[in-house]
């Protein structure tokens, strides 16, 4: 299927394949629409390259007027008429029991390929407005100079530079309530925390809701909305209950076509039956689809809760950050972190940096994940730690500072007590050392 998808792409069929993407994902965009495109050039080679109808016509008849029948009642809409049933005299009675789809199949399946790409292509064009540039990430971690350690350590560097400082930006704009966009305010979303992990999971619903709006679209095309809404099951069980399709009327092999020739003037009127061979094809197509559908269904419904479960839930996020810094090479007690692991993913990661390693570890692996968050890891406590000295540095100094302030000449109350001196100074805070005593003292004003 790889080989065929490449052949396609080549053709600007389907978009340039990559295997980063989630395995449901790729089931919609890659496999079902490579499968639909399939189907539809199977069906066009016997559509266009061959006969799909034949008709039984009078012997009078000559092989022009043969080839013209055929031509006509393959361009116009036939009707089917179980042969247990006479044929009703009322030209609107048979237009009842007429079907029209097959000559549009092959541009059917195209469209419904078509509609499997919507999703995939509005992923990528959403998720690159974001300041952390997902596909970017996975690209420079897959390749294959990372072998080298020195390219490795410089790609780890690099990556956890470019997710600070996208972080960073997501919390500044948050914390100061900032909106670069005044007028069009949707244009801020890429600016917030959770755009990527909410963004993908609209992807989801995208994917669930193409998939039954397939049904809806596939019993409309066919016609039988006013048969039997569940037509999969129905063909199914007239299959296995041997239920004929003379019986049962879903893809008809014979029908019957009526059409008019001028003859001297006057109108001719003739009823022939036709054998629709395409309808062999089309069957088979799409009682596969249905029951295809019907899998993709339950698969993307389940990879949406999982997602869900996995974004919304910070339990989740708490337990792949912790599993990882256990696999990592630095030490790390997960009793003892568990607070540094809650500021570290509610403060720091929050849902976007959860997400982006998430994704990153399905596309490349345990091993380049695990060192990603390690990195990211030292990174943020290595600041916190920095700014805790640099905080106790401030006041060491500030306390120095006041130590060898002068004193003001200002009127002054000498105070003498316990082998101390005290001195009150207006509007001053100081400390004063007398007698190997460091006393500190808040002035009060004079009056």
């Amino acid at each position: 299927m790889s080989y065929l998808y490449s052949a396609l792409s080549s053709f600007f069929l389907l978009p340039n394949y990559d295997d980063n993407d989630d395995a449901t994902d790729q089931l919609h965009y890659r496999f079902t629409s490579c499968l639909l495109i399939v189907l539809a050039m199977i069906v066009s080679f016997k559509q266009f390259g061959g006969r799909p109808i034949e008709c039984m016509v009078p012997e009078m008849f000559s092989s022009a007027w043969e080839q013209y029948a055929e031509s006509f009642c393959w361009a116009q809409d036939n009707y089917f008429i179980p042969f247990s049933d006479d044929i009703p005299d009322d030209i609107e009675s048979r237009q009842k029991s007429r079907i029209s789809y097959y000559q549009w199949v092959p541009f059917f399946l195209l469209t419904s390929a078509l509609s499997f790409q919507i999703p995939y292509y509005l992923w990528r064009i959403m998720s690159h407005r974001s300041g952390i540039r997902l596909q970017s990430i996975i690209e420079h971690v897959r390749d294959p100079k990372n072998v080298m350690p020195d390219v490795r350590r410089c790609t780890l560097r690099m990556l956890t530079v470019h997710i600070e400082n996208a972080l960073k930006f997501q919390r500044r704009v948050c914390k100061k309530n900032l909106k670069p966009h005044k007028i069009l305010l949707f244009l801020n979303l890429p600016y917030t925390s959770n755009y990527i992990s909410v963004l993908y999971l609209i992807v989801k619903c995208l994917y669930l809701a193409n998939v039954i709006g397939q049904f809806l679209v596939m019993n409309f095309f066919l016609e039988t909305q006013t048969k039997d809404s569940l037509y999969g099951w129905h063909v199914l069980r007239s299959l296995l209950n041997g239920t004929q399709w003379h019986t049962s009327g879903f893809f008809p092999r014979v029908t019957l076509c009526d059409f008019e020739v001028r003859v001297m003037g006057n109108l001719q009127r003739y009823s022939v039956q036709c054998v629709l061979v395409i309808n062999l094809f089309n069957e088979k197509i799409f009682i596969f689809l249905w029951f295809w559908y019907h899998l993709l269904t339950l698969v993307t419904l389940s990879s949406f809760i999982y997602w869900f479960s996995m974004i919304s839930l910070p339990c989740f996020s708490k337990w792949f950050i912790t599993r990882h810094l256990e696999l990592a090479d630095m030490p790390f007690d997960a009793k003892e972190s568990r607070d540094d692991v809650r500021r570290f993913v509610g403060e720091y990661l929050r849902a976007d940096g959860v997400f982006v390693l998430r994704f990153l570890n399905m596309s490349t692996g345990v091993i380049f994940t695990s060192d990603l968050i390690a990195s990211l890891w030292r990174s943020f406590y290595g600041v916190e730690d920095r700014r805790a000295e640099l905080s106790a540095q401030q006041q060491n100094d500030d306390s120095n500072t006041l130590l060898n302030v002068p004193p003001k000449e200002e009127t002054s109350l000498f105070i003498r007590a316990t082998g101390a001196e005290i001195f009150k100074r207006n509007k001053l805070h100081t400390l004063v050392t007398v007698n190997d005593v460091q006393v500190s003292e808040q002035f009060l004003l004079c009056s």
